[in-house]
Order: C-alpha cells, then structure tokens, then sequence
C-alpha cells in the first residue's frame, strides 16, 4: 500500500539510478513499437515509470533537505544531471510527441481528464523544444542539464552559510528574548550564541534589546551566500537563452505558459494594483509605528532591523496581546492534534498514527482513514535541524493513480517545519504564526491527499496550474484564526486551561496588525521575480531592479549591504521562478472561499463536501478557475483577500 522510507546506501544511488533509467527507457522503446496505441495501453504505463523513478527519487530528496549532509550532497549531486538528461532526452522525443497527438486524436474511449492530460504532456513537449532542430534540442538539453545543478548549488549555498554562522555572546545580550526562545541559543558547549537558524533568528530580532547586536545579526542574515551573486546571473541568461530558443521574448513569458495568469503583463498589473491600494494604509502603519518608538524613546530613524522589534512592542500595547503569554497554549502536539480534529470533523476523516521508518526520530507519521479504509499517507517533520533547510514545505511522496492493470495507487505526502526544538524542561511551544504554517502546510497535504483522480500526472498537486496551487493552503490557514477551531486546541499544556474567549479575540484583533506592509513585503518579492526574468541580467542591473521596486515598495530605505536576491531560493534553487506572484493570486481565490465558510459557521458539512468535490479531490484534472468556478457558483470576488486582510483600499 505505501512504501516505508527507505534511502539505502547513498553511495550506490547513482548507479542504481542509471540502472532504472535504462530500464525506463527499454519499457518506452518497446511501447513506441507497439501498435495501436491508446491511453490505456501506452499513457498509463509511461505514468507507472513516472511514478517509480519519483519513488527512488524522493526520500534522496527528503535527505537533502531535511537531513543535509555531505553524503547527502555527494548522492545528490550525482543524481540530478542523471535526471535532467532522461528527462530532457524524453521531452524532446518526438515519437512520444507523436504518439501522445495521436491517443488525443484517435481514442474515442478517453475521458475528459485523460483529454487534458494529454494536452498539458503535448505542451510540456513544446515546452522543452521538441519541435525544434537538432541543434536546439542540445542546447536546451545542455541548460536544462546545468540549471539542475545549479539551482541545487544556489540552496546548498544557503543551507551552509545558515549552518556556519555563530557568534559566541554574553546572557545578558539575551536580555528581552522570550524565555521559551533562550534554549535554542545554548550551544552545545553551554555557551550562549546566535546563530540564523529561523526561529532563533526571529526571536532574536523581536526582542533582543541589544540594537547593536541585532544590526550584526540582520547584517549576517541578509549577507548569507555571496557566492551566490554568479549564481544567480547564471541562471537568468540560461533561463532567458532557453525561453528564446523557445520563440519568447523571455522566461517570465514561458514560466507563464503553464499558470492561470494570462501574460506576464497580467500578473505584473496584478501585483502592481495590490501595492497602489495597499500604500496609503501601510503609509499610516509605518507613521503609528515610528510615533510610537519615539515616543517610547526611541532616537534616530528606524531601520530594517528596528521593525521587527517595534512592531512587537507596538502589537502589545495597541491590542494588549502578548504573543508570548499565547505559547503555552500552543504546544506543538497539541496543536496538531487539535488541527486533525478540525479536519475530522470538517471533512468526516480521520489521522491514525502509525509506525514506519522515518528520515528523523522526531518525525510523526499518520495514515488517513475514511469510513475505516485508508486512502492516503501524512509525515509530519516539525522542528529546525541545523541539517535542515529554512522555512516549511510540503510535497508528494507517492501519487495515487491507476494503474495500466487496474490496480489502484495510494496518495502519500510529507510536511517539514522549522518549530522551536523541545528541551529537556519544556515542549516545543509555537507562536501563533507557526500554527498557520502548520494549517497552511496541511492544506497542501489535503490537496495531494484527498485526490480522487485516477490519472497520476493531474492527482493531487499535479497538474495544478502554479499559481493557484496555493489555493488550499492558504485556505486552510485561515482557520487558524477562527474561535470555534481555536478552541479544540489552545489549551495551556501544564494546567490544561483552555484559552479564554478574551485571549482568542486579542488574537483575531491582532490578526491585521501592519497587513498592508506586510502586503507591500509580499508584492516586492513578486514584482522583483517577474520583472527579473525578463532579461539576462548581470549583478548589477538585478541589484537595480530590485532598488527600483523598494522605492515604491520599501517604506523604511533598505540598507546598501542587504542582498536579499542571493537568498531568494523560492525563484533560483526552488520552483516559483516568475511565479512567486502566486502566493497573492491564488490567495484571493483562498479568501474568497475561506468567506463562503466563515458565512456558514465553518462547521458545514455541506460545503465542505462540495469543496472536497469540486476542489481537494479534483486536483489538475480541469483548469482551477473552473474547479473555483464548481465550488463558489460563480467567478472570484477580487477583493475578497484585501478584505479579509483589513486593507481598505483606498487609491
């Protein structure tokens, strides 16, 4: 049903994997000789080898990530031009083209997913250059080839320079850090120093006193990887070569070929509306923060890493919320606990914990049941490593599909965080924004999860058009603010008081603390990636796109040595580039239907099953907006998610 994790020896990986990919490629050659080909005797078979080659793949990939070593780098180093090359070398075959045109044209016993199916395969053929000359194919074969190792090498880049950084400090440069957060600032030796792993990182620049410190901390942080500025010059001229090879004026058109957004142009009015409407209220946001430093005695201006201290104090006293006062009630188990109980009751569902191999101890593993039969798989990874990479993501593990004989695959997913490490004394105990990523990450589980899609390149996330792949995590996160699904699990873990109804409203009020600057934040991130991937630009000039978007988007000057773009590993060592604008189109998608939900009492049996029909289980296998479209009735609201982020919108 599911395969236990299993990496093996890591040094025998790539021979292993040139084996595979040679009996891959038997398989297809002799499925090329077959004769009257049909999707059943020809597409599903190629989806079977898909599915196992990502099967070898992925737990090499969840080391890499989540257990990062120098095994791990050497084994996945290794492996990815061995991919790039098949991949690339099967894009561009123009039998499976061919043969693909013709199961569309002449198979009079697909359905309407396996239509589509073969249309996205035909695009992503075109896309890869299979009509092009022979001289072409090479080239792009040769980009695709160095942009894997390359986005690889941009993440690793980051990851060790996270890793290295420490600086040995006194107790009291520690003096207004939370209690809960000290632990994670004690070195292995007993000795207290700083270190950029995410969670202390952020604890250190909310509270440390110490500004001095907290500049040569922000300083470190945003300075990480300098060896990534050639990087990422590299990978925007091979980006941009390829797109024109392709017949495009550059990536930002090709990466838009496969997204909901019509145009880059689109996407950029889109992004470029948000930060117009969103400038006046953060304008006054700023104006109530820098009054309020003053006036408790601040001197000077306020720089980038003021804000995040500030704005802390400033959030206490305004809504008297003290995040901290909140952490008990936010154990980390328990709020997992509490988030399957939700979905359990929203979605007639249940989590069953389950024993199996792991990549890590800590990890939890849960299969999911319905009516008593299993449908789907969950691992859960919750707390930072030093071997771990920053931030939260989910992804496949396996996708359920159908196979050629019949037989039925099983989904399974796994969700990695970057929680507070339990202590010896104390659990992992969350901020509330670490509870909306654990409700966002779900929500990309039960978007894979729940897929009810025989057909494995459009089940779950596959298929799903990028920029609206979003639409159920930040759905779900949604939830993490609402009274009735706080109250299953905000309880204090050493009393078991659950959190009054007061707390829970300080924190619904606080909800859109500074939302429009946060906004501005989100909108400079994706302009910068659109706008960046318009051209092969050197250092200097993507150093002045991005100067050129902060003076609109930037309300606090960023310091001169702040070089953000060579950690931005969403858009040059992971999956958003030109595309990162997704986060904010498919969030008005999510709002809007968060607000259908919300009107309902969220409890609503009847809409959460025609969200799990229309949306969860349908995963790729039709256009989202029409999957948004079966759901709500009729087209998105656009101002759904200004509303709901309490942006008033004023021109």
């Amino acid at each position: 049903m599911f395969e236990p994790f299993c990496a093996g020896d890591l040094s025998k990986k790539p021979d292993e994997l040139k084996k595979l990919l040679a009996d891959n490629e038997a398989t297809i050659e002799r499925l090329l000789l077959s004769e009257n080909k049909t999707f059943q005797s020809f597409a599903r078979p190629i989806s079977e080898l898909d599915e196992k080659l990502a099967r070898f793949v992925t737990p090499i990939s969840i080391l890499q990530h989540a257990e990062n070593s120098e095994e791990t780098q050497t084994a996945y180093s290794a492996i990815l031009p061995l991919l790039s090359d098949y991949e690339t070398r099967l894009a561009q075959d123009t039998r499976l083209l061919a043969a693909y045109q013709k199961i569309l044209a002449e198979d009079r016993t697909i359905d309407n997913v396996q239509k589509k199916l073969l249309e996205d395969a035909i695009l992503q053929f075109e896309l890869e250059g299979a009509l092009l000359d022979e001289k072409s194919k090479t080239r792009i074969a040769e980009i695709n080839a160095r942009l894997a190792d390359i986005d690889n090498a941009f993440s690793q880049n980051l990851l060790e320079a996270t890793k290295a950084y420490e600086k040995e400090i006194d107790e009291s440069d520690l003096d207004g850090v939370e209690p809960s957060d000290r632990a994670s600032f004690k070195g292995e030796n007993g000795k207290w120093r700083l270190n950029l792993l995410p969670h202390s990182y952020a604890a250190f620049m909310r509270g440390a006193t110490n500004r001095a410190l907290r500049e040569e901390l922000y300083r470190a942080y945003v300075t990480r990887s300098p060896q990534n500025e050639a990087i990422l010059e590299e990978i925007l001229r091979l980006k941009d070569e390829k797109a024109r090879l392709l017949g495009m004026r550059h990536y930002a058109d090709y990466s838009l070929k496969t997204k909901m957004a019509p145009s880059a142009e689109a996407a950029i009015a889109f992004v470029e509306e948000l930060i117009e409407k969103s400038i006046p209220q953060a304008l006054r946001e700023l104006e109530e923060l820098k009054a309020f430093a003053k006036q408790n005695g601040f001197k000077g201006e306020l720089q980038s890493y003021d804000t995040a201290f500030w704005s802390k104090k400033l959030e206490k006293s305004k809504f008297d919320f003290d995040e901290e006062l909140y952490k008990p009630y936010f154990e980390a188990n328990g709020v997992l606990s509490g988030l399957f109980e939700f979905l359990t009751r929203l979605f007639n569902v249940s989590f069953v914990k389950t024993q199996t191999p792991t990549w890590n101890d800590s990890v939890l593993v849960y299969d999911l049941e319905e009516r008593g039969e299993t449908f789907g798989r969950l691992y859960i990874d919750l707390y930072e490593r030093k071997s771990k990479q920053g931030g939260a993501w989910m992804d496949a593990y396996q996708t359920r599909m159908r196979r050629a004989d019949n037989s039925l695959e099983l989904a399974s997913a796994y969700i990695c965080c970057n929680f507070a490490q339990p202590s010896e004394h104390t659990p992992s105990l969350l901020r509330h924004q670490d509870v909306v990523t654990l409700f966002h990450e779900a929500g990309h589980a039960i978007h894979h999860l729940f897929s009810r899609v025989d057909e494995r390149d459009l089940s779950g996330i596959g298929g799903v058009e990028w920029d609206t792949v979003e639409f159920p995590s930040q759905w779900l996160e949604n939830f993490a603010y609402e009274p009735k699904v706080l109250a299953l699990f905000a309880r204090n873990y050493q009393t078991g008081e659950k959190a009054s109804a007061a707390m829970i409203q300080k924190l619904i009020d606080a909800k859109n603390f500074q939302s429009a600057l946060s906004m501005l934040r989100q909108c400079e991130f994706a302009l910068f990636d659109l706008k960046v991937h318009q051209g092969a630009y050197g250092a200097a000039e993507v150093q002045g796109i991005l100067d050129e978007i902060r003076k609109t988007t930037s309300l606090i000057k960023t310091p001169k040595y702040n070089k953000f773009q060579n950690g931005f590993s969403h858009i040059f060592g992971g999956g958003y580039s030109a595309g990162y604008y997704s986060y904010k189109w498919a969030e008005v998608l999510s709002a809007d239907a968060y607000l259908a939900f919300a009107q309902k009492g969220v409890f609503d049996r009847v809409l959460a099953e025609r969200f799990v029909g229309s949306v969860l289980s349908a995963g790729g296998s039709r256009k989202a907006m029409d999957n948004f479209t079966a759901f709500m009735g009729r087209g998105p609201n656009a101002d759904a998610l200004l509303n709901l982020s309490g942006i008033k919108g004023e021109r």
